[in-house]
């Protein structure tokens, strides 16, 4: 019978064994630092999409805006583009979320210039569009 199958706690095993101990506790810890280069989140590793140019965006920009189930898939799919909250709500969603026929249809590139600053998007997608636009970048 293998050893570990044996002891029955990690401080058992750091008595009777140290040696086994200490291996088993380094072998984790490379395996940690070797975690250092997996992307934290999914945000990290989702492909996001942006659109060739700002003036490609000719989505509303007052009343309200019905987001698709599919992009607004927590609940509320409705928001007032005349409510500073519920504009960059739902403009951080479709940036996050959408395809480029939705930016294209939901999104106002004259809009999104203006309350770029006020957003939170995910920091893949501020990086992504931000690359794309540098105007984005110095409106912020």
């Amino acid at each position: 019978m293998p050893l570990l199958d044996f002891v029955d706690s990690v401080a058992t095993l750091r008595v009777i064994a140290p040696s086994v101990y200490l291996r088993r506790r380094l072998r984790h810890t490379v395996s940690m630092s070797e975690r250092i280069s997996t992307p934290f989140s999914f945000a990290e590793v989702k492909p996001y999409e942006v659109v060739d140019s700002l003036a490609e965006l000719h989505g509303p920009e007052h009343g309200v805006l019905s987001l698709p189930v599919e992009l607004a898939w927590g609940g509320r799919t409705e928001f007032d583009l005349d409510d500073d909250y519920d504009r960059t709500a739902a403009y951080k969603i479709v940036l996050e979320e959408g395809t480029n026929r939705q930016l294209r249809e939901l999104v106002s590139g004259r809009l999104l210039a203006a309350i770029w600053s006020q957003m939170r998007p995910a920091r893949p997608v501020r990086a992504l569009w931000e690359q794309h636009f540098p105007e984005l970048r110095a409106a912020a």
